[in-house]
């Protein structure tokens, strides 16, 4: 970009940013600090985590009308894995429904056992802050 377009473009940028979003949120910890519950920072971070892959398939529809648009397919969810590398829970889980009710029941309620399951191991991480 030569120098005169530079300026010119430089000197026409503007940024606002109103609202909350601009704003450096606090942590959850400096938040308990004020309790005086100190988490040290080396056991401030969780090593749990729950990831997901969702598969679709796009399917023809006859046409249809939403806010003005015309769709001629939708996508279909029909599989779902889950990872996690919480004890019990480190295995892939598959599942394959093409009901999309039965397979979001199915995949929440396995997330939900990963959930209460890095609950459990969080509490004992963490129970000196627990017990204050």
């Amino acid at each position: 970009m030569s120098d005169l377009c530079e300026k010119h473009f430089v000197s026409q940028k503007k940024h606002v940013f109103p609202g909350v979003f601009t704003k450096e949120a606090k942590l959850f910890f400096e938040d308990l600090e004020e309790f005086d519950i100190v988490v040290h920072q080396k056991e401030r971070f969780c090593p749990l985590f729950l990831t997901f892959d969702m598969e679709a398939i796009l399917k023809s529809v006859s046409s249809m009308n939403i806010s003005n648009v015309d769709c001629e397919r939708i996508h279909l969810a029909i599989s779902v894995s889950i990872c996690s590398n919480v004890h019990n829970f480190s295995s892939e889980y598959f599942i394959s429904n093409q009901n999309l009710d039965e397979l979001l029941l199915k995949m929440v309620n396995h997330m939900h056992k990963i959930s209460e399951e890095t609950f459990t191991l969080s509490c004992v991480k963490w129970k000196y802050v627990f017990d204050k």
